[in-house]
């Protein structure tokens, strides 16, 4: 009888360690309900975060993509508007000078004035979109005809523009942009031209105009603060000599009191005197 209870319980005992070590003597690990519902929803936040994360990209590059295309789109726009701004404006030149009726040192009609006017405006856009350095403005004709040659003679039914990337298009921006560089060069040489009239003892040369302009500049400054300097002085002894000036007017304005005081005085005395009996 006690043998079969200790083999019960051996038997207990085995069947403990069987459950909590597995078959090849190591400890069998048994995770908790708990902890693995965390690691699940740990798990899924962060791939709802990555797609997240990968949608706003997406639709970043989407808006990247979009502004690129309307910004191409607009410069092709503006660039198609020179083209046939230009091409208008050579075909209103060439059929300005065609007319036997005009001469050379004839007025512009209002037409040609105009066809140029709206390709010196154009040529204006496309150089503030194309290059930051383009700073000066197209010439325009106000009154008489340039002193240039005439462009050739526009040919009927030539009135397709060209091509955006054709040699066409290229000889006239690359026309257009020598127009507004030597707009801008002759803007700058009258400036300094100017400056040396104005800069004393200026050289001929452009870089020694600037020098010396600046330091005129600086010493018209320097002369300019020790001028505020000398008003505020003159402005404070001015105030000092009026407040002097009227207790100048106070003193005298006493004296004179003072002086009636005494020959009023002065007068009744010799009256007294006078009207005094003398006694011997």
């Amino acid at each position: 009888m006690a043998t079969q209870n200790m083999d019960a319980s051996s038997t207990d005992v085995l069947l403990n360690l069987e459950s909590r070590y597995g078959n090849d003597g190591k400890i069998a690990y048994e995770p908790l309900a708990d902890t693995d519902a965390a690691t699940a929803a740990a798990v899924q936040g962060h791939q709802q975060l990555q797609q997240q994360q990968q949608q706003q990209q997406h639709e970043q590059q989407q808006q990247h993509q979009q502004e690129h295309q309307q910004q191409q789109d607009q410069e092709q726009q503006q660039m198609e508007a020179t083209v046939a701004a230009v091409a208008a404006a050579q075909e209103a030149v060439a059929a300005e000078h065609a007319s036997p009726q005009i001469k050379p040192d004839h007025h512009m009609t209002d037409e040609v004035a105009d066809a140029l006017q709206a390709a010196s405006n154009a040529v204006l856009q496309l150089g503030s979109t194309d290059s930051a350095n383009t700073l000066a403005t197209v010439p325009l004709v106000t009154g008489q005809a340039s002193p240039q040659p005439p462009p050739p003679r526009a040919q009927p039914g030539s009135t397709t523009k060209p091509a955006a990337g054709s040699e066409e298009w290229r000889r006239i921006r690359k026309d257009n942009h020598k127009m507004v560089e030597r707009r801008r060069r002759e803007n700058i040489n009258d400036g300094i031209t100017k400056l040396a009239e104005i800069v004393p003892k200026a050289d001929k040369n452009k870089g020694s105009i600037l020098k010396a302009a600046v330091q005129y500049v600086q010493e018209l400054k320097g002369d300019l603060s020790s001028a505020l300097k000398d008003v505020e002085q003159l402005k404070i002894e001015k105030a000092f000599m009026e407040t002097t000036l009227q207790n100048n007017h106070e003193q005298v304005h006493q004296l004179r009191q003072e002086n009636e005081n005494l020959k009023r005085r002065l007068e009744e005395v010799e009256s007294t005197s006078i009207k005094k009996p003398r006694i011997e």
